[in-house]
């Protein structure tokens, strides 16, 4: 419950360009992990003096999204310990501005400004989101075929009896983000994208659904999906 197009709701640039070099000589890093690196999705939640230095650091490494999520507005006393900032931007929302600055700084990357306060049904939709990203960008193609069954609800199965109302049921859990990580990690998709990519996948979404999650257990609930049948009498 990961991006098709983020350009629709972002501020979009320019493709990467040879910044990345540097990166590709270092020692363990190379090729694998600058692809890796372009296909990160961070969450930032607050862009005041903690998140301007690491949307600056990451926007500068080439960390392929950025998702900004900040409801406050610049204010005078932001301008000393907030780099991104100047008195010009005084009053302004400090996503947009943030956003701007940063896709200067790296115009290889994408960046989401959200201008509200992530509580309640924003918190809950930017967890879920992150968890759909993780599903539909980084482990995308290691599914099975019959996983199409999973995601449609076995819908397309035919049956050779007639169908029967049944109940629905659905799992429900209490979890910390680390918990949910642990969940994810047992998919058998990411175990063949470890074996196919020798990357951990899970890791490059840690960060993003950490932040969003945050200290607190969360209420985790999914379907259990169940198809009854009447079987015809024998005469």
């Amino acid at each position: 419950m990961f991006p098709s197009n983020p350009c629709s709701s972002s501020v979009c640039a320019a493709p990467p360009d040879d910044r990345d070099a540097r990166h590709i000589s270092l020692a363990g890093f190379g090729d694998d992990a600058t692809s890796r690196l372009r296909a990160a999705h961070v969450l930032i939640i607050g862009v005041g003096g903690t998140g301007c230095a690491a949307a600056a650091a990451l926007a500068a490494a080439g960390a392929g999204t950025l998702t900004l999520v900040d409801f406050d507005r610049i204010d005078a006393s932001n301008l000393a310990r907030q780099p991104l900032y100047t008195p010009a931007d005084i009053g302004r929302d400090k996503v947009a501005v943030a956003a701007t600055r940063l896709a200067t700084q790296h115009p290889g990357i994408d960046l989401v400004p959200r201008a509200e306060r992530l509580v309640g049904d924003a918190l809950r939709a930017a967890v879920d989101a992150a968890v759909l990203r993780f599903y539909r960008g980084a482990i995308d193609g290691y599914w099975p075929p019959e996983r199409a069954h999973v995601e449609n609800g076995y819908r397309d199965i035919v049956p050779a009896w007639p169908r029967v109302a049944a109940p629905r049921f659905e799992v429900r859990a209490n979890w910390r983000a680390d918990d949910a990580l642990d969940y994810l990690a047992s998919w058998s998709s990411v175990r063949r994208c470890r074996r196919a990519t020798g990357q951990d996948p899970v890791g490059a979404c840690a960060i993003t659904l950490r932040t969003a999650w945050g200290p607190q257990r969360r209420s985790v609930r999914w379907p259990l999906v169940l198809h009854s049948f009447r079987r015809p009498s024998t005469p």
